[in-house]
């Protein structure tokens, strides 16, 4: 069965993140997740963080 689930933000980057890793965990490969988020610029390590979950997603998929 697909899912797909939104998660809307706004500076809001370390529960983003925890929320994301949390997601991915309970997600079937056939989900979707997307992330609506205007912040115009996270840490380094954040985004860094951010861009390895969005890697893990996509290989599971």
């Amino acid at each position: 069965m697909k899912l797909s689930v939104i998660i809307p933000t706004y500076q809001r980057g370390q529960v983003l993140l925890d929320s994301t890793q949390a997601l991915l965990e309970l997600l079937t490969p056939e989900s979707e997740l997307l992330i609506v988020d205007q912040t115009s610029n996270y840490s380094p390590e954040l985004e860094r963080q951010l861009q390895e979950l969005n890697r893990q997603k996509k290989s599971v998929g």
